[in-house]
């Protein structure tokens, strides 16, 4: 397993890495787009929830062990998991293909998918909370950037704040509720008490 790993972040690294710079020459810009295209076939490849469920299986298995447990090997697979992560998010879409999808999801959207379906967000959240694992953060930092890269900040920030007052207005009426069956528990409570009997019932007249 470890060894297909290190494989799989080899050949899925950035082309932009392995040239350094977008190449001037033809030759070397037609090798370049082909390691594009190359990548753009493993990412479609990646869009399976199979795929990401043996990846999200193993880590959530690493990171049940504690610091005192885990091996120098252990780290070493986390950090390449989430490199493999990073580096399938970074593949850029491909145009031709982005033009024949109307309304259906892509392929980014697809490895999203199968990200969330497999658990590995909720992984990528924990590693973000954790005190204890705070030297991923760079690297989920990057994850997350990727995986919103193709977001409009401005809807983001839109969607979030249409959430957010639906959420108060829900939190708005169900504290209305709560105070009306308070008062009206109340005013049972009152009218009980005044139709019992008082033992300092009765009138009494002083001469």
């Amino acid at each position: 397993f470890d060894a297909v790993i290190r494989l799989m972040v080899n050949l899925t690294q950035p082309a932009l890495v392995c040239f350094g710079k977008l190449p001037q020459d033809a030759s070397f810009r037609h090798h370049f787009l082909q390691v594009v295209s190359y990548l753009q076939a493993y990412k479609e490849a990646f869009a399976n929830e199979k795929v990401f469920g043996v990846l999200s299986e193993k880590l959530y298995d690493l990171l049940q062990l504690d610091w005192e447990q885990r091996q120098e090997e252990d780290n070493l697979l986390i950090e390449r998991i989430l490199l493999l992560v990073r580096n399938v998010l970074h593949v850029p879409a491909d145009p031709d293909e982005e033009k024949n999808i109307d309304d259906d999801a892509n392929i980014h959207d697809r490895v999203l998918w199968a990200m969330h379906i497999s658990g590995m967000d909720d992984l990528l959240k924990f590693l973000a909370s954790s005190q204890s694992e705070q030297q991923w953060s760079l690297h989920v930092l990057e994850v997350i950037s990727l995986m919103f890269r193709d977001q409009n900040p401005e809807q983001l920030a839109a969607t979030g704040q249409t959430r957010s007052a639906k959420e108060r207005g829900t939190d708005v009426a169900e504290l209305e509720a709560l105070r009306q069956k308070e008062l009206a528990e109340r005013k049972g409570r009152i009218l009980q008490r005044s139709s019992r009997h008082s033992h300092f019932g009765g009138c009494y007249i002083i001469q």
